[in-house]
């Protein structure tokens, strides 16, 4: 269900991140897991992706703020990356006054963390969402 959200995240899929939502917000704390060896991170973080997507402003920072507040205290490094960027997007795209300021840390920690571990892909992500920041605001 976790990936799937990423998909509705990524193609900004309504209906879907609607559907989603009600069956992941069932089990709103602790960590999405496959088998015994794969954990892909706070379950919360997958809250916030559907949440962006179906601009629910409000409750995608409460799971995001939950999700890096979880993945902190766990030491799931890769996930409070994740998290960072997820969040420095949903405000952009909320762009709200003071929102791009506010991005733009989230941005940088999840830049440098995902060049550190070598998450090539979240590093893109995070300079193509710095670049926005960096563009004036629409109008």
């Amino acid at each position: 269900m976790i990936i799937l959200a990423e998909v509705c995240s990524r193609l900004g899929k309504r209906e879907a991140a609607a559907e989603l939502h009600k069956v992941i917000s069932r089990y709103p704390e602790g960590n999405a897991t496959a088998g015994d060896g794969i954990c892909f991170g706070p379950i919360a973080r997958g809250l916030g992706m559907v949440a962006t997507v179906l601009e629910r402003w409000d409750d995608a920072e409460r799971h995001y703020l939950y999700s890096m507040d979880l993945s902190e205290r766990g030491g799931l490094r890769p996930s409070l990356a994740d998290a960072r960027m997820n969040y420095a997007d949903m405000l952009l795209r909320r762009d709200a006054p003071g929102h791009r300021e506010k991005a733009r840390p989230l941005l940088q920690q999840a830049l440098e963390a995902a060049q550190e571990m070598g998450m090539a892909k979240l590093a893109a992500d995070c300079e193509r969402l710095l670049g926005a920041v960096e563009e004036p605001p629409s109008a």
